[in-house]
This record gives C-alpha cells, structure tokens and sequence, in this order.
C-alpha cells in the first residue's frame, strides 16, 4: 500500500510542475517564446508577443543573420504585480551569457512578451 501511495505522490507532483511549466504562467510562455527564438521559428514567437514585442521580433527576423543566435537558455525566476510580471533568464548565445529581464503582460487573460521593456 505505502508503495502506491509514493508513486501516487510522486505523479501528482510531476503533474503540478508540468502544468506550472506548461499553462500560461509568466514562466511558461517566455519558456515557449525562448524555445522559438531558439529553433528561429519567429513567426510562431511572434504569437507569444504584444502587438510591440512582435515588431521587436521581426525587425530582429529582418536582419535575418545579424542576429545573435539562441544555443541555450536558463529561467531564473519570475516576479508577478497584478496585470504585469518580469521573467529573469540567463541566455547564452555561444560566446557569452547574458542576464535578461522579460516583461509580460495579460492581455484577455493570456500572457504576452514585451521584449522592448518599458520603464
């Protein structure tokens, strides 16, 4: 009996992180956002964007390979006030890592990168 309540625990703990991850959480979407920056699939980031992140991405798409490249990425932590929340991540383009801060903002319930970050 105690054998299946362990594995029972551990499944609805992995359950919980998954969908922590995966829903949209401030996390989750700037994890998705990074994962298409990363495959350059920019016309799929662009959906996890406010109408002004999503210009930011293409003028970024325009440069075509001026751009940094994306190897890896990791999320540090997130900090949520009301209607708007900033994602901490250290990203690593090859030769260098860098500290980022990303905004977000709910917009119709839904989180959205504004990777032009307003003061």
């Amino acid at each position: 009996m105690f054998s299946n309540m362990k594995h029972l625990v551990i499944f609805c703990a992995l359950m919980i992180c998954l969908s922590a991850c995966g829903n949209n959480t401030p996390k989750g979407i700037t994890a998705k956002f990074l994962d298409c920056l990363k495959a350059k699939d920019y016309t799929k980031a662009v959906t996890y964007c406010t109408p002004r992140g999503a210009a930011f991405v293409n003028m970024g798409m325009a440069m075509g390979n001026n751009v940094q490249p994306l190897n890896s990425y990791t999320i540090l932590k997130d900090s949520i006030v009301g209607d708007r929340a900033w994602v901490t991540c250290i990203m690593d383009n090859g030769s260098e890592k860098s500290n980022a801060k990303l905004e977000l903002f709910k917009i119709d319930g839904k989180w959205k990168i504004d990777p032009g970050t307003r003061k």
